[in-house]
C-alpha cells in the first residue's frame, strides 16, 4: 500500500489494462474489497474513472462488496452519478449496485460524515453553477459581437446611402441654379426696366429669388455632407453615430428647403425640375 492506502489493484483500476486487473485479482481476491484512506474500493476507483470493462470484471467476482460506502457516504453508483457517466451507471445498476440513500444504516448516523457529505454536495453544485455561468457569459459575448457587427454594417450602409442622396441633391440643385428656364432678353431696343441684355426674364421676379436662395442653401448643405463623408474617416462607433445624427439633421434641412421652394418652382412652370426634386426627397425620406 502507498501513503493513500491504495493497493496495486487500486492503481490498476485507474488504468485501462484489463489483463493486469485480472491477474491481480487471481493473485489475491481479498484485495477487491480493500478500501484506501478515503474509503474507496477498487470498484469505486474504476467507476469514477469510467473504466467500464474493469467495472464488469470486478462485478463478475461474487466476493465484490457492491454496498461498500466510502468516507463521503457514496457507493460506486453514487460516485458515477456525481461525475456523470451513464454507461457505467447502467452497468452498476444491472449488477444490483445500490445507492447509499437506499442502504439502511446499521447504527447511529455519523454527524461528521453527514457534514462532510453536505459540504461535498455544495461544492459540486457551486462548481456546476460556475461552469454554467461561464458558458452563459461566453454565449452572451458571442451574441454581442454579432449584434455589434450588424450594427456597424447598418451604420456604414446608412452613411453610403446618405452620401449618394447628397450627391444627387447637389447635382439637381446645381442644375436648377445655372439652368434658368424661360426666355432671355435679346432685343436691346425693347429692354424692360431693371433688365440687362442676356438676362432671364424671370430673374427679377420674387418667386425666382426665393427659389434661388433656398436652392443655394440646399446645394451648400448637400456639398458639405458629401465633403464630410468622403474626407473624414471615423473609426469609433460612437463617433459615427454622432456624425450621422448631425448629417441626418442637415439632410432633413436640405429637404425642407427644397420642399419649400417647390411651390415657387411650380409657379415658374419648372415641371421637370419639380419632379426630380420630389423624387430625391422621397428617396431620402423613405431611405431612412
Amino acid at each position: 500500500m502507498d501513503k493513500k492506502g491504495q493497493t496495486a489493484l487500486h492503481m490498476a483500476a485507474k488504468g485501462t489494462n484489463v489483463e493486469v486487473v485480472e491477474e491481480l485479482i487471481k493473485a489475491d481476491r481479498s484485495s477487491i474489497n480493500i478500501a484506501d484512506t478515503k474509503g474507496n474500493t477498487a470498484l469505486h476507483i474504476a467507476a469514477r474513472k469510467g473504466r467500464s470493462h474493469i467495472v464488469k470484471l470486478l462485478l463478475d467476482n461474487n466476493i465484490t462488496d457492491t454496498k461498500a460506502v466510502n468516507r463521503t457516504g457514496e457507493t460506486a453508483l453514487d460516485t458515477v452519478e456525481k461525475v456523470g457517466n451513464p454507461e457505467v451507471a447502467l452497468i452498476l445498476q444491472k449488477h444490483g449496485v445500490p445507492s447509499a440513500k437506499t442502504i439502511k444504516p446499521s447504527g447511529a448516523t455519523n454527524p461528521a460524515r453527514e457534514l462532510k457529505q453536505t459540504v461535498s454536495n455544495i461544492k459540486h453544485e457551486v462548481h456546476n453553477q460556475l461552469e454554467h455561468t461561464r458558458q452563459t457569459r461566453r454565449r452572451v459575448q458571442g451574441i454581442a459581437k454579432v449584434l455589434n457587427k450588424m450594427h456597424t454594417e447598418g451604420l456604414n450602409n446608412a452613411i453610403n446611402s446618405t452620401t449618394v442622396v447628397a450627391v444627387l441633391i447637389a447635382t439637381v440643385a446645381f442644375a436648377a441654379i445655372f439652368t434658368v428656364p424661360g426666355q432671355y432678353v435679346e432685343d436691346t431696343s425693347n429692354l424692360p426696366d431693371g433688365h440687362s441684355l442676356g438676362e432671364a426674364n424671370i430673374a427679377s421676379t420674387t418667386p425666382f429669388i426665393i427659389f434661388f436662395i433656398f436652392d443655394s442653401i440646399a446645394l451648400f448643405i448637400s456639398l458639405a455632407v458629401v465633403v464630410d463623408q468622403t474626407s473624414v474617416v471615423v473609426i469609433e462607433s460612437k463617433a459615427k453615430k454622432q456624425m450621422m445624427a448631425v448629417i441626418n439633421k442637415l439632410m432633413w434641412l436640405a429637404c425642407v428647403l427644397m420642399r419649400s421652394h417647390l411651390r415657387f418652382e411650380e409657379d415658374l412652370n419648372l415641371s421637370k425640375m419639380v419632379l426630380m426634386l420630389k423624387v430625391l426627397m422621397l428617396t431620402y425620406i423613405f431611405g431612412w
